[in-house]
């Protein structure tokens, strides 16, 4: 009985999500009736999106956190310094905010600099507007990072016969290089490169 409900909960859940009409909880039920399934990848995918849509529910990230701990840290990690920071900035504040905080605090400053009578106050404001431009611009630049949904392979060209060189288990962490007709060319957290197909890797930000 509880598989025919998990099953009906599930399909229900999904036709919600492709709708596009989705609510924090529907992307984080999806994540919990995944994970019971042990299919990781689309887990941190729909917890991802439940983050997303909600950034104040502390049960999202513990939930995230404990099916991250179920990837082996080779796959599960973006390992170079830079992309690691990138990847973990980019979880808690996407582009189009970093942007939109930048333009509301730039408003701020010119509305308000009249009433500021301290030079040190008017330019730690400025400085402040600055940082976000600088940090909404890095991430509207920078490749995006996905998760692979469901264990594949790695192919070295962008068609299903080509040779497979790096298996992928669900749940590991990829940074998007490249989008074409069908394939998306990624490079995992071990620094390899080569192509998956779309259906293959969820988006994250």
């Amino acid at each position: 009985a509880d598989a025919g409900e998990n099953y009906t909960a599930e399909e229900s859940f999904k036709n919600i999500h492709e709708l596009g009409k989705s609510s924090s909880g529907t992307e984080y039920n999806l994540g919990v009736l995944y994970a019971n399934e042990s299919e990781y990848g689309k887990s941190i995918y729909h917890f991802h999106n439940a983050i997303f849509l909600n950034r104040f529910d502390k049960n999202y990230r513990e939930s995230l956190a404990y099916v991250e701990k179920q990837v082996p840290n080779e796959f599960a990690l973006i390992k170079n310094d830079y992309d690691h920071y990138l990847y973990q900035a980019r979880s808690y504040v996407h582009a189009e905010e970093a942007l939109l905080l930048s333009a509301v605090v730039l408003l701020f400053y010119f509305l308000g600099r009249s009433l500021i009578t301290r030079k040190l106050w008017r330019n730690l404001l400025l400085t402040c507007t600055g940082l976000y431009i600088a940090v909404g611009i890095v991430f509207l630049t920078s490749k995006p990072f996905g998760v692979i949904l469901n264990d594949v392979s790695l192919r070295d060209a962008p068609r299903e016969s080509a040779l497979q060189t790096r298996n992928l288990p669900s749940g590991s962490k990829v940074q998007i290089l490249k989008d074409s007709v069908s394939f998306l060319t990624v490079r995992n957290g071990e620094r390899f490169t080569g192509w998956v197909k779309k259906n293959e890797v969820g988006r994250l930000f």
